[in-house]
């Protein structure tokens, strides 16, 4: 007798560590140079998402790389000293570099941990400090297999998701705002082609998504939910699963059609993003859009 999963994805905010198949880390063999020096921000302050350089405005996509060096010590950036949580690894080429993760309240609620002696791999944005030390503002961190998301693919922190800071495409609250409207609910078979980040609609948080191949052969363009709802979940699937999917056709100001996602469903679980009203589940968290 088999068993099906069910994710009900509102029981937890973060449950950060565990993977997540959207968004995995791509190990190099190859160390990258540090001559690669962006232009870092320096602010003040320790309170939650603010401050330490570790706002989106310091993250620089165009500087991003991925190294791996051995843990040799920790290291307190401004108002992070009460629980140091930055370490400093040694590269292949014997360079240090000071790896920030986030801020201590967040750190202390991650089940991960670093050591000393402990080899990581570190996908993040290289800067200088202020004080001209080469730093890299952490994206994600994997250590003993356990893969640890600071950021979002566009150097967004985490952290900052659970704030509903700022008014940007980074902001988490202008994610895609929309009425579902559970009258208009369907049920549709389909095969999973790919999974992607983007914004449903230009200048909205991105969010993840599938692209179906439905009964017919058609496409379909199929909205999930925020990134930083789904990137610290348990929860993965593979190209080529086929999937039922229950949700309502929206069509876009730009007279584009895509399907938002209530329930999907294979043989092995079951994944629930709202309820049977079609409220998401994210919205318990944040009061934010849907």
């Amino acid at each position: 007798m088999s068993i099906k999963k069910t994710f009900v994805l509102g029981v937890s905010l973060l449950i950060l560590g565990l993977g997540f198949a959207f968004a995995g880390v791509q190990s190099q063999d190859t160390m990258a140079s540090l001559s690669q020096n962006g232009q870092g921000g320096n602010g003040s302050g320790n309170g939650p998402g603010k401050g330490s350089g570790t706002g989106d405005s310091s993250y620089d996509i165009n500087t991003e790389t991925t190294v791996i060096g051995e843990v040799i010590s920790f290291y307190s950036v401004n108002g992070y000293a009460s629980n140091p949580k930055n370490p400093i690894i040694l590269l292949e080429d014997s360079t240090e570099l000071i790896v920030q993760t986030g801020p201590s309240w967040f750190m202390d609620n991650q089940e991960f941990s670093i050591k000393l002696n402990d080899i990581i791999i570190v996908i993040g944005s290289l800067i200088t400090s202020a004080n001209g030390n080469s730093v890299i503002l952490a994206r994600e961190i994997t250590s003993s297999g356990v893969t640890l998301v600071l950021r979002d693919e566009l150097g967004y922190p985490v952290w900052k998701g659970t704030r509903g800071q700022g008014s940007s495409e980074r902001n988490p609250n202008s994610y895609m705002n929309i009425v579902y409207d559970i009258t208009l609910e369907t049920t549709v078979s389909a095969n999973v082609e790919s999974v992607t980040v983007a914004s449903c609609i230009p200048g909205t948080y991105p969010g993840y998504q599938m692209i179906v191949t439905l009964e017919d052969g058609s496409s379909l363009n199929v909205m999930l939910a925020p990134f930083w709802y789904l990137t610290n979940q348990e929860f993965s699937i593979e190209n080529g699963t086929e999937v039922a999917l229950t949700g309502i056709y929206y069509t876009r100001e730009d007279g584009g059609e895509i399907f938002v996602l209530r329930v999907l469903e294979t043989d092995e679980f079951k994944l629930i993003l709202r309820d049977e009203t079609g409220l998401p589940m994210w919205q318990a968290f944040r009061g934010g859009n849907i």
